[in-house]
């Protein structure tokens, strides 16, 4: 953000006709937009992620596991 490479201002300038403030303009409104897509796809990819992790923490367990944390006896066919 802030430096075009001269081969922005290339194209900007020679092959679009812009004048060299509207290129300045236009790409640093390029990367503003580059960098707001960048933040909301990784917003996207970490509610995903947490997403994921408070379903797994949501299923239940075994009925085993749960049957002897609660004092009883395991199932014959919970073999661990």
């Amino acid at each position: 953000l802030g430096s075009v490479a001269a081969s922005n201002y290339t194209v900007y300038t020679e092959h679009l006709g812009l004048l060299k403030r509207d290129a300045k303009r236009l790409d640093r409104t390029l990367s503003v937009q580059c960098i707001q897509s960048s933040r909301r796809i990784w917003n996207l990819h970490c509610a995903k992620h947490r997403a994921r992790q408070h379903q797994h923490q949501a299923q239940p367990q075994s009925r085993g596991r749960r049957v002897t944390e609660t004092g009883g006896t395991p199932s014959r066919t919970d073999r661990r």
